[in-house]
């Protein structure tokens, strides 16, 4: 178990049966902040994991002249690596073609990507990328059923998981399919969970944990009066629970349960594991200045900075503090006994190349 899951998995405060408050452990937890390197290139949408303990960062977008003054958003196939220890980030072989906004996660020290897009169309492309002895190796594996960007990823005992996304750049629908492949077996193809339940959405929060599937917030789409795509932001949160007796990954069709709405709406906030039994999720865009977004510009305040968590034992949201900058549309990546947040977007059409660790320790 890693010093992150160690360090975490106090338990409960508190008997059954006095007037003791049952708090969880997790909910005295606040982090503490560094950067690291930062990236070469300020970029969000990129897709990020760990490879024997080395950093990967594969695609994104910026906007090199800013969308307030026409900038058209450019895609990029880059993939750089930070090793551990080291000063600055690897420029290693490129991706087939630019691409973001692809389902990510990481699984025994490989980063499987799913979908994403380019300037002109969603993908439904999949492969793993793994950084050994120096060298980036790509692994194709089996296509998914359909082309889907800005879906939420997470790996659940060796079955990778997507969840929502939008199947086209002009669709002003969101999905709510959930495909599954046994990564043990992916010969055996992609096959399809029942729906998530409420409406399909994009950049949903999407974590494993305590042999469960957490998806949260996420936004729906729709068309307005003009034809234009609109976003709902959500806060309604559920949990899939594999049917642990079926014989294969995927046989184990299970349920979808909903459980506590989150606080406010978390879309496109970089989540991951806290614990043995906690998710957390690092800010996120709630809307509330969505609509004022162009007229802003640069004066936006930029996206939250305040960390959510869930509790799976107690089934409760609570609040971890803040963190240093609110960043969206990027990723969080477990490293050793810290989560590393790389990039982002910062504020809405502007980048960061900031990476930050987050080490979570005890109470102020």
């Amino acid at each position: 178990m890693s010093v992150l899951l160690l360090a975490l998995a106090a338990g409960m405060t508190g008997c059954a049966g006095d007037d003791t408050p049952v708090t969880s452990a997790i909910e005295a937890t606040r982090f503490t902040w560094r950067e690291l390197p930062p990236l070469p290139r300020a970029i969000a949408g990129q897709m990020a994991g760990n490879s024997h303990g080395a950093l990967l960062v594969a695609g994104g977008t910026d906007f090199p002249a800013p969308p307030t003054e026409g900038g058209a958003k450019v895609w990029y196939d880059t993939v750089h690596v930070l090793e551990p220890g080291a000063s600055s980030w690897t420029s290693t072989t490129p991706l087939p073609h630019p691409l973001a906004y692809a389902a990510a996660a990481t699984t025994a020290d490989r980063v499987v990507l799913a979908g994403g897009s380019d300037a002109t169309q969603h993908y439904a492309d999949v492969r793993s990328l793994e950084w050994a002895d120096g060298s980036l190796i790509s692994t194709d594996l089996p296509a998914m059923p359909e082309p889907l960007a800005m879906a939420g990823a997470a790996i659940l005992d060796g079955v990778f998981y997507v969840v929502g996304g939008q199947g086209a750049p002009d669709s002003v629908t969101a999905s709510a399919a959930v495909f599954a492949l046994d990564l043990g077996a992916p010969e055996s193809g992609w096959y399809q969970l029942p729906l998530l339940p409420g409406q399909g959405r994009v950049l949903p929060v999407v974590v494993a944990q305590a042999g469960r599937l957490i998806v949260a917030s996420g936004a729906a789409l729709s068309r307005d009066a003009d034809g234009r795509s609109i976003r709902e932001y959500l806060t309604d949160a559920w949990v899939w629970t594999p049917d642990a007796r079926s014989e294969t990954a995927a046989a184990r069709r299970g349920v979808w349960q909903r459980i506590e709405d989150v606080p406010r709406p978390v879309v496109a906030a970089p989540s991951a594991p806290l614990g043995d039994s906690g998710i957390v999720v690092f800010g996120g865009d709630d809307g509330e200045l969505a609509a004022q977004a162009a007229q802003l510009a640069d004066g936006h305040p930029g996206f939250s900075r305040d960390i959510l968590a869930y509790d799976t034992t107690t089934g409760t949201w609570m609040s971890l503090g803040t963190m240093p900058h609110g960043l969206v549309t990027t990723m969080a990546v477990p490293l050793d006994a810290a989560i590393a947040i790389v990039g982002g977007e910062d504020r809405p059409g502007h980048r960061s190349a900031t990476v930050l660790l987050g080490q979570p320790g005890g109470e102020d």
